[in-house]
């Protein structure tokens, strides 16, 4: 499945309470492919078309990349979210490091100043359909998941 993956450029300052910000490279959203995205959400975040491969099949499943980050680990929505503390916005994310080096086979140079200004619509990759699944990080596992992660998430999930 084709999908467009909306992730973070920089990090947020986490807030004085303990809440966490989106960090460089979360995932943001899942959208459907193609997705262009807003005027400003261009500026700010890099909109990555990807193909899934085969493991995803629908959007819904897609989207449980936008988890966040459950300190019990759970990989989906909880039907009993109560006394669960969320311990981070995003449980995925994509390096930013790994995907400029992913994009050079590809005959994409990302410019990293670029990708960082808020005043530039700077989307080097949107010609380009990437597959990524050896990129995807599960900051709860601190581990890279691929293609057998990616379906199981699918079979546990709702």
């Amino acid at each position: 499945m084709k999908v467009t993956l909306i992730i973070a450029t920089k990090d947020e300052q986490d807030l004085p309470s303990g809440h966490k910000r989106k960090k460089a490279g979360d995932i943001i959203a899942v959208c459907p492919y193609p997705h262009e995205g807003g005027r400003m959400t261009r500026k700010t975040h890099l909109l990555i078309p990807v193909d899934l491969e085969s493991s995803i099949e629908t959007i819904e499943d897609a989207k449980k990349l936008m988890i966040p980050q459950y300190e019990t680990g759970e990989l989906w929505y909880p039907e009993d979210t109560s006394g669960l503390k969320i311990i981070a916005r995003n449980r995925y994310k994509i390096p930013l490091d790994e995907l400029m080096i992913k994009a050079r086979p590809l005959g994409v140079e990302i410019d990293e100043k670029k990708m960082l200004d808020d005043e530039v619509d700077y989307q080097p990759l949107e010609t380009k359909i990437l597959t990524i699944t050896d990129l995807i990080q599960d900051k709860h596992l601190d581990k890279k998941i691929g293609v057998a992660e990616l379906t199981a998430m699918k079979l546990e999930g709702k």
